[in-house]
């Protein structure tokens, strides 16, 4: 039987594909769908900021080698947000039950460990979401500050927004706990 006259000839894209509607505008927090073959196209990623300061990375896989590269996916956040990794909560959202893990400081990969493609297509999205909270937040700190998102910079190393030629920053941390506090109802 030949498959390619039932089904399409056409290659799925390896990158993510929009952002899901259901984040509020000024959110910091990010859902994504991936249309990369390697990972579930019908699985939700996410980065999650909560009220406390931990920030959970909602990842539509299944736990693989027992937790290992909950540590990597969980540097990668860290390193291009600015925060400090014991923050850092990830959520493996496709096994029944699903699995929650802190991850812990491990510095390298085990002796002749490689990232396979699963991992590295992981580490794509992750980068892709990264930077989509940054475009977030530097919006909702330009609307803070009454300046335009184009004046509005963000330090990596830091993890703070800053108005370019101004003396005005915040942490990462600071933008989303105040767009989840203008998103709750207040109280009369």
């Amino acid at each position: 039987m030949n498959m390619a006259a039932i089904g399409s000839t056409h290659e799925r894209p390896t990158r993510p594909v929009g952002l899901l509607p259901l984040q509020s505008v000024g959110e910091v927090n990010v859902e994504m769908l991936t249309a990369n073959p390697l990972l579930q196209t019908d699985r939700k990623s996410a980065i999650r900021f909560s009220a406390s300061g931990t920030v959970t990375i909602v990842l539509g896989i299944r736990d693989y080698r027992r937790g290992f590269y909950s540590a990597h996916f969980a540097s990668l956040v860290a390193t291009r947000l600015g925060l400090p990794l014991r923050r850092m909560r990830v959520y493996y959202s496709a096994t029944l039950p699903a699995v929650l893990q802190t991850p812990q400081d491990s510095g390298t990969l085990p002796e002749g460990s490689r990232l396979g493609p699963l991992a590295t297509a992981v580490g794509k999205l992750i980068d892709d979401m990264c930077g989509r909270v940054v475009e977030n937040g530097r919006a909702i700190f330009a609307e803070l500050t009454d300046a335009t998102p184009a004046d509005v910079g963000f330090d990596q190393i830091a993890g703070r927004f800053f108005v370019l030629n101004g003396s005005r920053s915040a942490s990462i941390l600071d933008i989303a706990k105040i767009a989840a506090e203008r998103r709750l109802p207040s109280a009369a």
